[in-house]
């Protein structure tokens, strides 16, 4: 199943996301950038003032941004862009259009 494994156990028994790995979002195939991952303590529902609830939804991290994706529909819901990275997320946008 897609966007089901994003965590991984190091050899040395730490556990830290998986990077770069392929998930399926409203219904397309999204390939994250190696140094892109699913930030696992933040999947689940969102809800954000004056919009429905989005569930289920992944939280994208990419260098020093974020981004909430709702994982049925493909929509953006939120997004927190670090200086000098204000393209983290075009390749999200390119696949959900």
């Amino acid at each position: 199943m897609f966007g089901t494994q994003t965590i991984a156990e190091t050899p040395s028994g730490t556990r830290e996301p998986v990077r770069g790995q392929l998930l399926r979002i409203a219904g397309h195939f999204v390939q994250l950038p190696p140094d892109a991952y699913v930030n696992p303590e933040a999947a689940g529902p969102t809800c954000v003032p004056d919009l429905p609830c989005a569930g289920p939804t992944y939280r994208i991290v990419r260098g020093g941004s974020s981004a909430s994706v709702s994982v049925t529909s493909g929509a953006i819901l939120s997004e927190e862009i670090a200086p000098g990275e204000e393209g983290a997320f075009d390749f999200l946008r390119q696949v959900l259009r």
